[in-house]
Parts: structure tokens; C-alpha cells; sequence
């Protein structure tokens, strides 16, 4: 079979939907600056809460009106589209709402990533046996209902388009093992792993393929921090910077954007015959 050609661009004349496109670690962030680059228009969206009087949000499942914003600019200024809009990805009508604007104001939808959902003690950290069942409905709500609401609400609209395209959904390591006091965090997304597999499986007819990327140690740089390593740091007895280089094979914390990569290349013809996968996305993972 001959070689398909390799295009600087491809996702040329694409449009784009990203949830969880601004909260942290900034993997959504780095993912549709990399569909940008390689030719979509993109709308972005996240879940927005305003800071408390410290600045500091509940969890990481969430951004400010502020960081939406300045991705959206940053993309316009690529020359690209691009859109806003505030969704939590658990409300079915937000997420079908931003769907829509994103056709209606870019044209029809072809790739969808979820990067939603996160950890905080709001939506679930700590044993669980201690653990509120508040806490643990919210883990369950964004970081497995919501990848479903989304991946459906996309998939949604390609079927009704007529049109193939491609969904990924950001997962976890933590679905294998992981620090303390992740287990309703791990236990969703080991249910979000499956959706992607059970939806791939469903779509495959309608020419809509569905994987997912299972990240590390996503810590970005540039005065930004990953909030989850402070506590793991702390569990283990070392210091947030010591810490990759006593737990991970890497030795090292990732940058959001080696996880965007990967999530780009799912998204990408590249990947045509890659579906109903997780792929690990982790340096190697945690040392024994």
C-alpha cells in the first residue's frame, strides 16, 4: 500500500471542539493551539469559576473567564478561528449548547477532544472510606459523565452531518495506579476507558473513530503548577521537585504538550486506523 502523503497542516479546512480547553495542567491548552497550528478553527471551552479571594480555584476541573479568553485570542492571532464558550461538561444541555455554537459560528464539527474533568477535594480526593458522597457523585460527573456527554453531543452531530470524524478523550494513569486519595478520580476515568472502547465500537459504522490518551506527571512550567503533585508530593515525604525523580521512570515531570501531541495525533488521518484505544501517555510510569 503506498504512503500517504504527510501534510504540515492537517487539519486544514477542520473545525475543532475542545473541552476542558483552559483548565489545569493546560493540556487542552497545548491541544488546540496544535490544531491551530495545524489548520482547524476551534472552539474552546471549559467550565469557568471566578477564584476565591486568594486567587486560587476549587479544583482542577475548572479555569477562569480570563484564561478562555486569552486561548481564544491566541489562536485568532494564529490566523485561526475561534470561539468561547462556558460549559460544565456534566450538564447535558451546556454541552450539547456548545456543540451547536461551535457549528453555527465555525462550520460543522469533525474533531472533538475532552479534556475535562480533574481532581480536587470538592470532586473527590481522599480515602475512600472518608470520601463524601457528594464528593464522589461530583468525580463521577466530570470526569465519566462528562466524557460521555461530550463524546455523545459530538458524535451526535457528525451522524446527523452525514460526516466521519474523530473524538479523543483525556484519561488518566492513575486508572493503573497512582498516588493516595485518587480512587473515585481513578475509578471514573477506568469508566471513561470503556466508554471510549464501547463507543468506538458503535461509531465505527458512521466512520467516527473514539480513542483516549492516559497521562503522567503533567506538571507545566512558566509560574504554572499542577496542584495534585503538592499533595502527592506531600503523601510520599519529598518535595514537588524531588518527587518525579524518587517515583517515575522518566525521572522527570511531562510537558502538557507531550500529552497534546499524542491527542493530536488520535485526532489526525495519521491515526486512521488507531480506534477504541487508550494510549499511555506516561514516561514509563511509576517506578516499582
Amino acid at each position: 500500500m503506498a504512503s500517504l502523503p504527510y501534510s504540515a497542516t492537517p487539519f486544514a479546512g477542520r473545525v475543532a471542539v475542545v473541552f476542558g480547553a483552559a483548565r489545569p495542567p493546560y493540556v487542552g491548552r497545548a491541544l488546540a493551539i496544535r490544531l491551530a497550528t495545524g489548520g482547524a478553527d476551534v472552539a474552546v471551552v471549559d467550565r469557568v469559576v471566578e477564584p476565591d479571594g486568594d486567587g486560587r480555584l476549587p479544583d482542577t476541573a475548572c479555569c477562569t473567564a480570563g484564561e478562555l479568553e486569552e486561548l481564544a485570542s491566541t489562536i485568532r492571532a494564529m490566523g485561526r478561528k475561534a470561539i468561547v464558550a462556558h460549559a460544565d461538561p456534566s450538564d447535558s444541555d451546556a454541552v450539547h449548547g456548545a456543540v451547536a455554537a461551535a457549528e453555527r459560528e465555525l462550520g460543522p464539527v469533525t474533531l472533538c477532544a475532552t479534556v475535562s474533568g480533574g481532581t480536587g477535594a470538592p470532586i473527590g480526593d481522599g480515602s475512600l472510606l472518608a470520601v463524601s458522597e457528594e464528593a464522589f457523585d461530583r468525580a463521577i460527573a466530570l470526569n465519566l459523565k462528562g466524557a460521555w456527554l461530550v463524546a455523545r453531543a459530538a458524535a451526535a452531530a457528525m451522524v446527523a452531518g452525514g460526516r466521519p470524524g474523530a473524538i479523543v478523550v483525556m484519561s488518566s494513569f492513575a486508572t493503573h495506579t497512582g498516588g493516595l486519595n485518587v480512587g473515585a478520580f481513578s475509578a471514573a476515568k477506568a469508566g471513561a476507558n470503556r466508554i471510549v472502547s464501547k463507543m468506538a465500537e458503535e461509531l465505527a459504522v458512521h466512520g467516527i473513530r473514539v480513542n483516549a490518551a492516559s497521562p503522567l506527571g503533567v506538571n507545566p512550567t512558566g509560574g504554572r503548577s499542577n496542584p495534585q503533585f503538592l499533595g502527592m508530593a506531600a503523601d510520599a515525604g519529598t518535595t514537588v521537585d524531588d518527587y518525579p525523580r524518587q517515583r517515575f521512570v522518566a525521572g522527570r515531570y511531562q510537558d502538557p504538550d507531550e500529552t497534546a501531541a499524542v491527542m493530536a495525533f488520535l485526532l489526525s488521518d495519521d491515526a486512521s486506523f488507531v480506534n477504541g484505544v487508550t494510549i499511555d501517555v506516561a514516561g514509563g510510569g511509576f517506578k516499582v
